[in-house]
């Protein structure tokens, strides 16, 4: 399979601890995600930890995500997975930066 990278910024208007608190909770997730906003009929396993998640659905596929490590308020990393339609794998992660009165938030996979 090609390697491929995607880096993709926003500004969101709030303050940095509660965005890393949002990104490092998968219960959460549902709430935001575009995966699965995508179908929110998707069946999803989540550890009571909030630290790994699995999924099912016509529309997702199968697959499960783990975080990995994280530095307070600045970095979180995960490993994705995907079974089906198709097997991959992949390094995510979200970087915090603060901007004056908002965070920047940098996804990469």
């Amino acid at each position: 399979m090609p390697e491929l990278f995607i880096r993709k910024t926003i500004l969101v208007n709030k303050d940095r601890s509660a965005v890393f608190k949002i990104l490092n909770n998968f219960h959460l997730w549902p709430n935001w995600s575009p995966w699965l906003i995508l179908d929110p009929n998707a069946t999803l396993k989540i550890d009571e930890d909030g630290k790994y998640y699995r999924w099912e659905s016509p529309v997702l596929g199968k697959g499960e995500m783990r975080i990995i490590s994280e530095e307070e308020a600045q970095s979180i990393h995960y490993d994705l997975q995907f079974f089906k339609p198709w097997k991959s794998k992949a390094k995510v992660s979200f970087f915090l930066n603060e901007k004056q009165e908002s965070v920047e938030v940098v996804w990469t996979f």
